[in-house]
Parts: C-alpha cells; structure tokens; sequence
C-alpha cells in the first residue's frame, strides 16, 4: 500500500472521528447518489467552509456561498438561475451541484 493512500485512509478515520455533523447523512446520501467518496466531498467541505452552509466569501472578482463556497459563474453554468443563487445556501443542493 503506498503512502499516499495510507494518508488518505488515515484522512478519512480522522474526519469520520473528529467531524462528525449534522450533514453526514446527506453528505453520504447526496454523494452515493453522484457515484463520489462522501469523506472527500466532507473533506472539501470542511476546507471550503468548516460545515458553515451560511459561509459567504465575498472578494472583489467572486462571491462564493455555501458548504461548497460555490461561486456565482459556476452555479450559473451549472445551470442555476441568476435569480436562484440564494439556493446555494442550502446544503443538499449546494453538495448535488458540484
């Protein structure tokens, strides 16, 4: 076994100890559904916003949102209205969308 999938492993014990959430079920239910690993998509969520689905980056070229931190351009591509981009604060969709 290589190291790196060793990290991974061990990566995957630690959120599954440590971080344990109230959107564990639908991380892992969202993610199943998308053929992904539910502990990398909890990883990126707890890189990208510390399971906070109200973060909120705001930067002078993008606004990102949700557990994600989707910003707008890529939701809009993604198929989401620019009137919709409020939807992005709710976890399960925010998680389909990316």
């Amino acid at each position: 076994m290589s190291y790196k999938r060793i990290i991974f492993l061990g990566l995957i014990l630690y959120l599954k100890i440590k971080y344990q959430t109230d959107y564990d079920k639908m991380i892992f239910n969202v993610s199943r559904q998308c053929g992904i690993n539910g502990n990398l998509v909890k990883a990126i969520i707890k890189i990208e916003s510390n399971f906070n689905h109200r973060a909120q980056l705001k930067t002078e070229r993008e606004n990102s949102r949700g557990l994600m931190q989707l910003n707008q351009p890529t939701a809009l591509s993604l198929g989401i209205n620019k009137n919709d981009l409020h939807l992005l604060f709710q976890p399960e969709i925010n998680i389909k969308i990316y």
